[in-house]
């Protein structure tokens, strides 16, 4: 048994060694990808000059070990906090294909991982009921964020949402009974930038 795989079945994070091998080979043609245009000495001058960025250098401006680490720690971040199709349907008490239905049509959000759906678990309350409005604010967002943008969006506190004095998150906002438009809102002003 490989090192991977114990750690798979140590923690049952569902997926095989072939979707953390797929999740590898994205990030590094990701990293691969990044390295394709880099400043040339003009543009580095200039961004020495009014942008405050100071001796830059491009030689060493590409870090693609940084950048490949960081992507797999957010890829597995995502799996870290999210169910798998089958346990979010052993939990709910529904089949697995009901699960699939509800992430196709928009109901619940998924996150592909290799060949599985995952399901993270900032869109449920502790009942694992989905926040109220869900579908419709997912709906809103802007497509083609990555699952990370999508769940800071969804966690991180927004100045826009006060209860009681207190910036909340939208999800905050959603599971304390604020109004599902005013998040709405928020998410669609997301596609104006």
């Amino acid at each position: 048994m490989s090192v991977v795989s114990e750690v798979l079945e140590a923690y049952d994070a569902g997926l095989s060694e072939e979707d953390v091998a797929q999740m590898l080979r994205q990030a590094l043609e990701a990293g691969a990808h990044r390295g394709a245009a880099t400043l040339t000495a003009d543009e580095a001058a200039f961004l020495e000059a009014h942008a405050g960025v100071a001796g830059y250098d491009p030689d060493k401006a590409l870090d693609v070990r940084g950048i490949v680490t960081a992507r797999l720690e957010v890829e597995m971040s995502v799996v870290a906090t999210s169910c798998s199709t089958e346990e979010l349907a052993g939990r709910l008490g529904i089949d697995g294909s009901r699960v699939r239905h509800r992430a196709r049509d928009g109901s619940l959000y998924s996150v592909r991982v290799g060949r599985s759906l995952r399901f993270p678990r900032w869109q449920f309350d502790d009942g694992l009921r989905t926040l109220p409005g869900l579908s419709t604010v997912l709906a809103a967002l802007p497509k083609g964020l990555h699952p990370a943008e999508v769940e800071g969006w969804v966690v991180n506190p927004n100045p826009n949402l006060v209860i009681d004095g207190e910036v909340v998150s939208a999800r905050d906002w959603l599971l304390r009974g604020g109004e599902v438009g005013r998040v709405l809102e928020l998410a669609e002003s997301l596609t104006r930038w």
